[in-house]
């Protein structure tokens, strides 16, 4: 019986999103569904892109890929941004070449803007990024809080009601892509099974406690050192949960109790994005990963 269902779902190719909220068992989840379906993961997750922020980022680590093929992780270096343009070219060479090769494929991460790029189809044109006039923006900002904001609702109103005033790299890539002429259309849809893992808010509260307090055990302050030293005062890590907090603490239980705050934030940021999110099937966060992998498949199968 085992051997039939297999048979039956490597007869017809799955393509799977998982999306839900930090510290709410999507690694763990995908990886034995992967193991279950023998497929392949993309992460959409953007802090995961970076190289050496590892233990900060709850990275999952080669003991933990299990021997799942994992791809769009530590593909940059934390000191330049890698922009959601650049993110989506490189998403779609690897979705097409997985396709080619009749793999299964779970899309995995926690970034709703990614998802409803691949959800709604977007087309994020072809700028190159002018990290020389980024900078410059970012220097202007610094001076005068609110510049990039506004400057974008001057070259682009439309795109600046779609953007929170204080997501300064999409108003800075919606700056860019405005003044290249190229305007920012649609492509063909993605045609994929998405899932949203709906984990009770106490249960992440949990989670979140006790992974903060394990990534101290494996040497964040360690890694953050680390990082600095060799990349600066990069505007990736002063972004980031489980970095950011070390530049602005003195002594390591502020930078705990901040990282726990920051992440809480985060999930509850993650959870609106779930429900505003077009999902086709919302998983009890509650039940064993045994149950949610019956689940999903039952519902791909």
């Amino acid at each position: 019986m085992v051997l039939l269902i297999f048979l039956k779902m490597r007869s017809r190719l799955k393509k799977i999103l998982l999306f839900g909220p930090t510290a709410s068992g999507k690694t763990s989840l995908s990886i034995l569904l992967a193991k279950k379906i023998d497929a392949e993961i993309i992460n959409i997750d953007s802090r995961l892109f970076y190289r050496g922020m590892n233990i900060g980022t709850a990275k999952p680590s080669k003991i933990e890929m299990d021997n799942i093929s994992h791809h769009l992780i530590d593909i940059a270096d934390p000191d330049v941004q890698l922009t959601a343009g650049e993110w989506l070219k490189s998403f779609e060479k690897i979705f097409n070449s997985l396709q080619r090769k009749k793999r299964n494929i779970i899309l995995v991460g926690g970034t709703g803007f990614y998802v409803r790029i691949l959800e709604e189809g977007w087309d994020l044109g072809a700028t190159p990024p002018d990290h020389i006039k980024r900078k410059e923006l970012l220097d202007l900002e610094k001076a005068k809080p609110g510049s990039i904001f506004s400057l974008l609702k001057k070259v682009d109103f439309k795109s600046s009601e779609k953007i929170n005033e204080n997501d300064l790299p999409r108003l800075i890539r919606a700056i860019e892509i405005s003044k290249s002429g190229l305007p920012v259309g649609e492509k063909e849809k993605i045609d994929f099974t998405s899932f949203y893992l709906d984990t009770p808010k106490d249960i992440l509260d949990r989670r979140i406690e006790k992974r903060t307090a394990m990534m101290f055990s494996k040497g964040l302050e360690e890694e953050f050192k680390n990082l600095v030293k060799k990349y600066g005062k990069s505007s990736i890590l002063t972004k980031t949960i489980g970095y950011a907090e070390f530049f602005d603490s003195e002594d390591l239980d502020s930078v705990f109790e901040k990282i726990k705050t920051n992440t809480r934030r985060l999930a509850k940021k993650q959870r609106t994005w779930g429900r505003g999110l077009s999902l086709d099937f919302k998983i009890d966060g509650k039940m064993s990963v045994k149950k949610q992998i019956e689940f999903i498949i039952g519902r791909i199968a």
